[in-house]
């Protein structure tokens, strides 16, 4: 078993920014989405449904800023419509750092037809986004290690 180095980053909590399903509940549920914030500062969303960039503006215990990675379990608009809108606030706030977009194989299709349809999008002058698409049965060893075996 690999020994935890004090300087290691630990989960210190889990924000549900919606817990609906199929159909928000206004008041009261939004869409699915969560933040996962890491001792460090650094946060990683899970889903990302409509209204969640809302959500995560009026929540003291998140920041935009601080997401490196947005991780989407399947791509059914309940899980993934507020993505984009959630993007380009972002880059409106002036993001330069860039940002890990992980989920099913077809997201970086649809999230670069989305944003070159929608305007307003300049990857060059803001900030990038990276991918990683997974098969459905999960990443690969070689995903996961990358081509030397290790992190």
């Amino acid at each position: 078993m690999k020994e935890v180095k004090s300087t290691d980053a630990r989960i210190d909590r889990i924000v549900f920014l919606g817990t609906g399903s199929a159909v928000p509940v206004p008041g009261q549920r939004n869409m699915s989405s969560l933040v996962i914030v890491l001792t460090s500062g650094a946060a990683m969303m899970v889903d990302c449904g409509e209204g969640t960039q809302h959500h995560i503006r009026v929540c003291s215990a998140v920041r935009a800023s601080k997401l490196e990675v947005i991780l989407l379990t399947h791509l059914h608009g309940d899980h993934c419509f507020g993505l984009f809108g959630l993007l380009h606030t972002i880059a409106m706030e002036g993001r330069k750092a860039p940002l890990l977009l992980i989920g099913p194989a077809g997201l970086r299709h649809m999230v670069d037809t989305v944003m070159s349809y929608s305007g307003g999008w300049d990857p060059e002058g803001s900030y990038r986004l990276d991918y990683l698409e997974v098969d459905p049965c999960g990443p690969s060893r070689e995903q996961l290690m990358g081509e030397s075996g290790g992190f």
